[in-house]
């Protein structure tokens, strides 16, 4: 009973050390609120152990003593089997922290030697627990519980008075029959000035040339973040990063945030989800977006929806730890069994020569969701072939003959949006075939422009069913913007929640600001599955976010939230009307008030010469 009690403690216990010392979910939050998640996690580990050690403890008091080794033995194999565990995951910590390597790289068949070895080890650890209680008898046995207990009590208390409210019920789903398809394809990275879609010189995109014809065409859209999980969060939402907190790693959707998205309003109307994209940086598991899709890059929600409101009652972020916990263990152990190996999201998105054909396979993995089950479908695909710094295009048309020497070299840079829209071709044509496009609501867009700069435009075409309505939008359109657009031409009403407005209305004002947040660039550091901001740089007030931006017509402005400095621009290429000019201070003071309505403080950063 004891070791049921105390080995899930340590394991939780090590687990939460080595997410608080680095950057993690745990970083944004207080030290109470650390200590309360710790607290709370002990126990749903817990009771499971300790319901098979009373069950056998049970069978030993009715057998009178029969067979007492072998059932103290079996009593104690889940906990030895958790503390073999635990003495694997201290090993891997250690050496991934210090060495920078660890389980993931331990090759086939000799992972199979390392499963071997923990199962030894956990016969052994139960072994020497099951003589060890027949030796103490009940008095060791009851001795020791009691400090077990005290333990699970400490869990407990923290469970009944730190947990935060449960989320409300979902509302009962609506089967939307005859509903068209909802097909969003993202390509990182994408400038429009760098697309002939655009009037671009080269002619990068001849395939969504012929695509704007029946489509909607955004001349002037904006991303509303920097990196590509914060971007894809506000496509989600249809909030900014500055309402939802979530700007770069280690920053997860919180409290109601978690529940509130677009994916979960469709999927509630009978609508089948499914996302394709990268682990860590653009997974909605990752950011802890929940209720909202099947599937998402080679897994079924399902298990993880049903582990999650499992363990809801010990509050959001306690089960996100747990899960992440659980994902550790699950995914280390595919990998040495040999079924499916650990990725690493930071080899791809610096762009080693994998990324072209893992789009390929991102490519098979959508189509195979879309064949696999009954419509209407919500799908999601993000490429990566057009992410910087450098490039590895698969046809070399402008940059035959040269070397990549150096980061963003245009050339390479325009051969790999060739690409995504030769993809973007194959797509569209696999949906043709399929007898599938005139039913599919169809968007094109980009996370962030070239080199993050989320004040340049990104391209944003939207294909109806049928192709009408289609032309050129030329106001001011971002990201938040897609699902309202979704929810009006489905005739949903648009959650009070909800930021953005629908793109089918004419009412677009020229000068409408476009707000957006950019990640603290100087204090990143690579973590266990990618880079992240380090721990002691998530700080009030402004954590994981560096700047704050914001585009009226064709001018931008950037405020450095450290050095409290504005910087102003014009749009490249930007094609609307300008009614509004904001000179720099006036533009100071409402990027000021977009943070204090957000619950920022910014009364160190009020005036332009307070640091």
């Amino acid at each position: 009973m004891t070791m049921a009690v105390l080995c899930p403690a340590l394991l939780v216990l090590s687990e939460w050390l080595f997410f608080v010392t680095k950057p993690s979910f745990l970083s944004g939050l207080t030290w109470s609120e650390r200590i309360g998640v710790l607290l709370a996690s002990i126990m749903p580990p817990t009771l499971p152990l300790v319901a098979v050690a009373l069950i056998l403890w049970g069978l030993r008091t009715l057998l009178s003593g029969r067979g007492e080794w072998f059932l103290l033995f079996l009593a104690a194999l889940l906990p030895g089997a958790t503390l073999a565990v635990l003495m694997a995951l201290l090993f891997d910590n250690f050496t991934l922290t210090i060495l920078s390597t660890g389980l993931r790289d331990v090759s086939w068949p000799h992972g199979l030697w390392y499963l071997a070895a923990l199962g030894v080890l956990s016969v052994v650890l139960a072994a020497r627990t099951a003589a060890y209680s027949r030796r103490a008898g009940d008095t060791g046995f009851w001795g020791l519980t009691a400090v077990g207990l005290m333990v699970a009590a400490g869990s407990l208390a923290a469970f009944v008075t730190a947990r935060p409210a449960l989320a409300a019920a979902d509302p009962e789903s609506s089967v939307m029959a005859g509903r068209p398809n909802i097909l969003l394809i993202g390509g990182d990275g994408l400038n429009a000035t760098h697309l002939s879609v655009y009037g671009y010189g080269r002619r990068t995109t001849p395939f969504l040339e012929k695509l704007a014809v029946s489509s909607l065409v955004a001349e002037n859209a904006f991303s509303n973040a920097g990196p590509t999980g914060a971007s894809l969060t506000s496509i989600w939402t249809g909030k900014l990063p500055t309402e939802t907190r979530v700007v770069f790693p280690p920053d997860i959707l919180r409290g109601e945030d978690v529940f509130q998205h677009l994916p979960g309003i469709l999927r509630m109307r009978g609508y089948r989800s499914g996302l394709v994209s990268i682990r860590h940086y653009a997974d909605a598991f990752d950011l802890n977006l929940r209720g909202g899709f099947d599937f998402a890059n080679g897994r079924s929600l399902t298990r993880d929806e049903t582990l999650h409101r499992l363990l809801l009652p010990w509050g959001h972020q306690t089960g996100y730890f747990l899960q992440t916990v659980y994902d550790r263990l699950y995914s280390r152990g595919l990998h040495l069994a040999g079924i499916e190996p650990m990725e690493d999201p930071f080899l791809e998105v610096a762009s080693q020569p994998t990324s072209f054909r893992r789009d390929r396979q991102r490519l098979e993995d959508l189509l195979e969701f879309i064949d696999d089950g009954p419509q209407p479908f919500f799908a999601h695909v993000h490429l990566l072939v057009t992410h910087g710094p450098t490039f590895r295009p698969s046809h070399r048309i402008f940059s035959e003959g040269q070397e990549q020497t150096s980061n963003w070299m245009l050339d390479f840079y325009d051969d790999a949006v060739l690409d995504f829209d030769a993809m973007a071709a194959e797509l569209v044509e696999a949906l043709e075939s399929r007898g599938l496009l005139d039913s599919t609501l169809l968007i094109l867009y980009s996370d962030h422009p070239r080199r993050y700069r989320i004040w340049d435009r990104i391209p944003l075409l939207i294909r109806f069913p049928g192709g009408q309505p289609a032309g050129r939008i030329r106001a001011n359109v971002q990201l938040i913007d897609l699902a309202p657009t979704i929810l009006d031409f489905l005739n949903l009403p648009q959650p009070d929640w909800m930021g953005g407005r629908s793109l089918l209305t004419d009412e677009l004002p020229f000068d409408r600001p476009v707000f957006g947040a950019q990640q603290n660039y100087a204090e990143q550091e690579r973590g266990e599955t990618g880079i992240q901001i380090k721990p002691d740089a998530i700080a009030p007030p402004f954590f994981t976010m560096r700047y704050t931006t914001m585009v009226v017509c064709g001018n931008w402005y950037r405020l450095d939230l450290v050095r409290n400095r504005l910087e102003t621009g014009v749009v490249d290429g930007h094609t609307g009307p300008c009614p509004t000019s904001l000179g720099p201070e006036e533009a100071r003071v409402m990027l000021l008030e977009h943070l204090r309505s957000r619950g920022f403080d910014v009364s160190d950063i009020d005036r332009p010469d307070s640091r």
